[in-house]
């Protein structure tokens, strides 16, 4: 399987840490954004042009979530990362929206324009700060702290 995506990708890395979790060799092939992704072979597997892009012997698909799934169910990792209940399949799906409905455009907000690939002011910074903390505030209550290991 092929992953095409430019360096240091942050969607691209779920797929990559569910396949070195499960197991799966997943090749990254050299990339560059704003120039493979535009070639007739490229946009006829995702015409939008975006990454990350999975290449199988089955086919092809965009989408980091739907890429990342699908790495964990080849790898049989349909415990520890799919949920091994209906419950823990549905909390997994709720935290997989929640990251990209919430978190995600709350984070790309600040963070976009500090490397310069929107427009910077430093009141957009300070906005852009703000709903990502109102955003990440009640995630404490939301997420249980780790269960300790019972005696050996």
């Amino acid at each position: 399987m092929q992953l095409y995506t430019y360096p240091n990708n942050k969607n691209a890395y779920k797929a990559l840490i569910a396949a070195e979790m499960v197991g799966v060799p997943l090749e990254v092939p050299p990339f560059k954004m704003g120039q493979d992704n535009k070639t007739p072979e490229f946009l006829a597997r995702n015409p939008h042009g975006k990454v990350p892009l999975l290449v199988t012997e089955e086919g092809c698909f965009f989408e980091s979530s739907s890429i990342a799934r699908y790495v964990a169910r080849v790898g049989g990792g349909a415990g520890p990362l799919l949920g091994r209940t209906a419950m823990e399949r549905a909390l997994i799906e709720q935290w997989i929206s929640f990251a990209g409905s919430e978190l995600d455009p709350a984070i790309m907000a600040w963070c976009l324009p500090l490397i310069g690939v929107m427009p910077y002011s430093d009141s957009g910074h300070a906005a852009a700060m703000a709903a990502t903390q109102v955003t990440a505030a009640p995630l404490p209550l939301l997420i249980p702290p780790p269960t300790p290991p019972g005696p050996a």
